[in-house]
């Protein structure tokens, strides 16, 4: 009985650590913003999460930068955004939930204030790019970038005159096409897609998505 109970709260231990690390841990990324590891930082995990951030992560390396993305009062928290900041009310709601076991109650969730302003042009057509990015998804995890650039070329050639490339998922389009090329080693053909995505990130920050 005793052996029972010694594994039982070894099984919890682990569990709890695991959600641990997967609720304060950091993605790191290289200087073209590709996935390279995961890492933990306690301090920047005191960091509280807001949908319309004052500061966003970036990595010099293994080191771990917090900067400002728009003026702070003197007093006022700092704060980031847990989630891929290409989401709608809905969506963030969803995953903040599953991944960090709380409920977001901000004035943007409640509101779904900015919802049209990313969700713009036809919206049968980013229906169907939101669904072809669970493919794109897919074929990414296997490194399968000569398909992922193929299917994303023929999205967003199809969609020129449909979707502007403001929509996030047009701009997530443009991000895996980017991220294709880099791992393909077509690196003028990433840098015309990063080009493009820069005015939409732009805009998205100052409307707070």
């Amino acid at each position: 009985i005793d052996r029972k109970i010694l594994f039982l709260k070894i099984i919890h231990m682990s569990s709890v650590l695991k959600l641990k690390v997967i609720c304060n841990s950091f993605t790191i990324c290289n200087a073209e913003m590709q996935e390279v590891g995961v890492g933990l930082y306690p301090s920047m995990s005191l960091l509280n999460h807001s949908c319309d951030p004052n500061c966003s992560i970036v990595f010099n390396g293994p080191h771990l930068l917090l900067r400002t993305v728009r003026d702070v009062e003197a007093g006022e928290e700092l704060t980031i955004c847990y989630l891929d900041m290409l989401m709608t009310s809905e969506e963030r709601r969803k995953q903040l939930r599953d991944q960090y076991c709380f409920d977001c109650d901000c004035f943007r969730c409640q509101t779904q204030d900015k919802d049209c302003d990313v969700l713009t042009g036809d919206e049968q057509v980013w229906k169907e790019v939101q669904e072809s990015l669970k493919k794109i998804e897919e074929l990414k995890a296997h490194w399968k970038w000569e398909q992922v650039l193929a299917m994303c070329q023929s999205i967003i050639s199809s969609n020129a005159e449909r979707l502007p490339d403001i929509n996030i998922y047009q701009l997530k389009v443009l991000d895996c096409a980017m991220d294709a090329c880099i791992n393909l080693g077509l690196l003028e053909e990433a840098l015309f897609y990063g080009i493009r995505t820069m005015e939409p990130y732009r805009a998205s920050w100052l409307l707070g998505c």
